[in-house]
């Protein structure tokens, strides 16, 4: 369920010059030698908070030396861009639009395809600029996946096990296999729980066992951006009011039944809330705006914990500044410039 990916289903797509191919291996993460002058700038934070278009003012002042990766998941799959605020211009731009099936797309095909688009811009000399707020796409390229797979059974055989089992019943079997790993979830995340016991009936080892180590994929400038809390929810409500009327609803009523079943499972934000909507045949958009504004706060709020737990982690394990060169909090409002100078100098002295 979780890194799972078919790779027969990119042999024929290329996105820039690179063939998707040669790039996944949904088992293996590749050897991978640390180098400390490789460079990256990792720019994440909230829904909303304007990653997108920070990364893009960065990315010219930087002129042709920068180029774009995406490292949120919702982007990566062709058919949803309005509710996933796709940018418009993706011309020089890496891993967007690269799944046209509604299959999982996991942490280890990340990575893997992130370390062939990185490679490919350090030998043509360019600063890559990594954008996204997927927090477990993020946490791999500093801790690499652990790959255990002991059990015969297919992912999807696995999954299949799950379907029809309350969340209130996985994690009591959670708690019963693994009670420390159960203590960090909510009771209920039943994506966080599932992925807890797949790993535990993939590899027959305790989810709480399977401790990554530190292996970035370069020396790294990571800096998440914040705004006020206000500000940041008036701006998501804004989005959200944006994306609907710029036919979102359209782009979910022309998807098929195997990508609405699909992103019911994967609960991206606002595709579930509207897939019911259609289905219901609701005539209140006004609800809908005010639901999907209101889950995607509570997503923001998520993704600023899990960032405050990865920094003091990144920190931990590079006390001395090997390759986490620098790793900031930096408030966006009115601050694009400072913030965009602020990284043109740290690039510069190191």
């Amino acid at each position: 369920m979780f890194d799972s990916f078919a790779t027969k289903k990119f042999e024929n797509r290329k996105f820039s010059s690179l063939n998707a191919r040669d790039l996944v291996d949904s088992n293996q993460v590749p050897n991978f030698k640390l180098d400390k002058e490789k460079k990256i700038i990792l720019i994440s934070g909230p829904t909303g908070v304007g990653k997108s278009d920070f990364a893009e003012y960065l990315a010219g002042g930087l002129g042709t030396g920068a180029v774009i990766l995406n490292c949120d998941m919702g982007q990566i799959y062709t058919p949803i861009s309005i509710g996933t605020s796709k940018p418009d211009d993706i011309s020089n731009c890496y891993l967007f639009n690269i799944v046209d099936e509604p299959l999982d797309f996991g942490v280890y095909a990340f990575r893997n395809m992130v370390l062939a688009c990185l490679n490919k811009c350090w030998s043509e000399g360019k600063i890559p600029i990594l954008v996204g707020g997927s927090g477990f796409y993020i946490k791999s390229l500093f801790y690499p996946p652990i790959s255990l797979d002991v059990n015969e059974k297919s992912d999807a055989e696995i999954i299949r096990e799950f379907e029809n089992i309350s969340t209130e019943d996985l994690y009591l079997r959670l708690q019963y296999i693994d009670p420390e790993r159960m203590q960090q979830i909510h009771q209920n995340d039943r994506y966080r729980i599932e992925r807890a016991l797949f790993l535990w009936k993939k590899t027959s080892y305790k989810p709480s066992a399977l401790k990554p180590t530190f292996e970035p994929i370069g020396s790294c400038f990571y800096y998440f951006l914040t705004r006020d809390k206000q500000l940041l929810r008036n701006r998501i409500d804004e989005r959200v009011s944006r994306m609907i009327d710029a036919g979102w609803l359209d782009e979910v009523r022309g998807l098929n039944d195997s990508w609405k079943k699909f992103l019911l499972r994967k609960k991206l934000i606002g595709y579930p809330d509207i897939i019911q909507y259609l289905k219901e045949g609701i005539d209140d958009q006004a609800s809908l705006i005010k639901t999907i504004g209101y889950k995607t706060a509570l997503y923001a709020k998520r993704q600023l914990t899990f960032w405050r737990s990865l920094q003091r982690q990144l920190i931990e394990s590079d006390p001395d500044k090997h390759y986490i060169k620098d790793i900031q909090e930096f408030d966006l409002t009115n601050n694009f410039e400072c913030l965009k100078d602020i990284i043109e100098k740290k690039i510069n002295e190191s």
